[in-house]
């Protein structure tokens, strides 16, 4: 959606939940930067059921959910933009990436995490993610320690590559075994990794707005 459709949804909230108050300029673009990949059309009616939906004004997070929901409702009206070749991405216009988590190496062990990018180099990725998120290429991906892959982590690997998978997670999970633990130190060992974990996982969390 442009600027203009964006107000116009805004302008909505503002009357619900600030009492007629304009969002502050940077709050405003803030929203926008997140939400501009939403169709005007969808827009408004997210506004609308969030006005039914929500007491406070919704975060960025809230309102996409929102837009999920109309996609769900409206499958025929979402516009799929055209494919073009892409060497760098094979065409899918996302780049998958892993790279060591050394914050919960410590507490399981070797532990990667995977990172979905936009390509620099096509526009497929629209209609996929939103254009907030970072878009690079392989080989800064590469540069800055990223082992690249160029398939989606969620389609079935090949049977050779599956086998790898399952024997590496074996030999990481017999290695992670402590010897002989007794039951009073394992569980508060267990305790202990659930709440550096929870901890870790609450600094990732993006903060409301």
């Amino acid at each position: 959606m442009d600027t203009h459709g964006f107000e116009k949804g805004l302008k909505l909230l503002d009357h619900r939940f600030r009492g007629g108050k304009s969002t502050p300029e940077a709050t405003g673009k803030l929203y926008f930067s997140r939400l501009q990949s939403i169709p005007s059309e969808a827009w408004l009616w997210i506004c609308e059921a969030a006005i039914e939906d929500f007491k406070v004004f919704p975060t960025p997070g809230e309102l996409r959910k929102l837009w999920h929901e109309w996609r769900a409702k409206n499958p025929e009206r979402i516009a799929k933009p055209p494919k073009t070749d892409c060497p760098e991405c094979l065409g899918r216009g996302l780049i998958w990436a892993r790279k060591p988590v050394v914050d919960l190496e410590r507490l399981f062990g070797h532990y990667e995490q995977t990172t979905v990018f936009r390509c620099a180099k096509c526009q497929n990725w629209q209609g996929q993610v939103p254009e907030y998120t970072k878009s690079t290429t392989v080989s800064a991906l590469r540069a800055d320690g990223y082992q690249v892959e160029l398939i989606d982590p969620q389609d079935p690997p090949p049977p050779e590559v599956a086998q790898e998978i399952v024997r590496s997670l074996a030999t990481n999970m017999l290695k992670s075994v402590p010897p002989l633990p007794s039951q009073p130190d394992l569980e508060q060992r267990r305790l202990k990794q659930k709440a550096d974990l929870d901890r870790y996982l609450a600094d990732q969390e993006e903060p409301p707005f």
